[in-house]
């Protein structure tokens, strides 16, 4: 279902329940259902069609390049550092670059 939305390789290696479970702690949240299925199939990676078109964002459309996916050291985990270097609300999960 989601396989063709990626262009190229997985960013990290292959998804595990394992790196899953110490993510979710790390970041104190429960990561959503379709997130979990979508890196399962693909552990994060770039777009193939990277421009979103919605009104509500300013000029109706917002270029997302890549999808961070599940790792112990980089990808998503990185969250709470980068809410505090950018100075974020705090809870926030940086899942798109």
């Amino acid at each position: 279902m989601f396989e063709y939305i990626f262009e190229g390789e997985a960013e990290f290696d292959d998804f595990s329940l394992e790196d899953l479970k110490k993510v979710e702690e790390t970041l104190g949240v429960k990561l959503p259902d379709s997130y979990i299925e979508l890196m399962k199939l693909h552990n994060g990676g770039d777009l193939a069609y990277s421009i979103l078109h919605s009104g509500r964002v300013p000029d109706g459309e917002v270029e997302i390049e890549n999808i961070r996916g599940i790792d112990l050291e980089e990808g998503i985990i990185e969250s709470n550092y980068l809410v505090e270097e950018w100075e974020m609300e705090k809870g926030l999960i940086i899942i798109l670059r």
